[in-house]
């Protein structure tokens, strides 16, 4: 549910872990309207770029022909911003919505507003069983940053456990990152935390994920994080 954060929000807060995270995380969003705006954190402008970025990253790694039997899940989907701007353009023919919000997934169903919209799951990341697998396309957008490194890594794994055998399957993040190898900068506002590209990928490698494709997210404003997109796979067997 969250947004591409302005640098000037976070980079001067100790590297320490927030307190009361799940709280904080909590009441972030409980004040947050159900409106585009309001998924991006006061970012409404960000949407279109955000979006034309997404597809071309679709594009890169998933050919049209294939998307119309394709199951996707999009985590942390909000209202279903990424479902109705990018997802469901992108001629995805069946899109499950997980978020930890009851309310958002509510109001999803009108603004989404398309029979490809399938089922909604009101849960948090790590406590998702990905008991209805397999999907063919696991979207993360901006919500991976409120998980601890263990979660993380759990939740990855067993994301790409929920894959099918599809050769254009993929778990994709799509998600702020430093722009120096630091360690993670974390945001009291809502207890998430930035990480390094080095970072995530130590993380990926110790969930038994490989880096596929990636790419960086063009045209975003100077004062945001860069927004790195990745495409994941479990690593093939020797």
């Amino acid at each position: 549910m969250a947004t591409g954060k302005r640098k000037k929000d976070t980079e001067s807060q100790e590297t320490e872990p927030v307190d009361n995270p799940t709280v904080k995380q909590t009441k972030y969003w409980k004040k947050m309207p159900s409106t585009v705006d309001g998924m991006l954190g006061g970012l409404g402008s960000l949407d279109p770029i955000d979006c034309k970025g997404s597809m071309t990253f679709i594009n890169m790694i998933i050919p049209v022909e294939t998307r119309k039997r394709f199951r996707v899940l999009d985590v942390g989907a909000g209202i279903g911003r990424v479902t109705k701007h990018v997802l469901i353009p992108a001629g995805f023919g069946s899109v499950d919505l997980l978020d930890s919000s009851e309310r958002f997934l509510q109001d999803a169903k009108t603004f989404v507003g398309s029979s490809a919209l399938k089922n909604t799951y009101c849960t948090t990341m790590d406590k998702f069983s990905f008991e209805a697998a397999p999907w063919d396309l696991i979207w993360v957008q901006w919500v991976a940053i409120y998980l601890p490194d263990k979660e993380f890594v759990t939740f990855f794994k067993k994301a790409a456990d929920a894959l099918s055998n599809d050769p254009h399957a993929y778990v994709v993040l799509k998600e702020n990152t430093l722009s120096d190898n630091s360690s993670p900068v974390p945001d009291e506002d809502d207890a998430s935390q930035t990480r390094s590209d080095e970072h995530l990928r130590r993380l990926w490698e110790e969930a038994g994920l490989e880096v596929c494709e990636w790419q960086r997210q063009e045209g975003m404003p100077r004062e945001i994080f860069p927004v790195l997109m990745y495409a994941l796979k479990k690593k093939k067997s020797p």
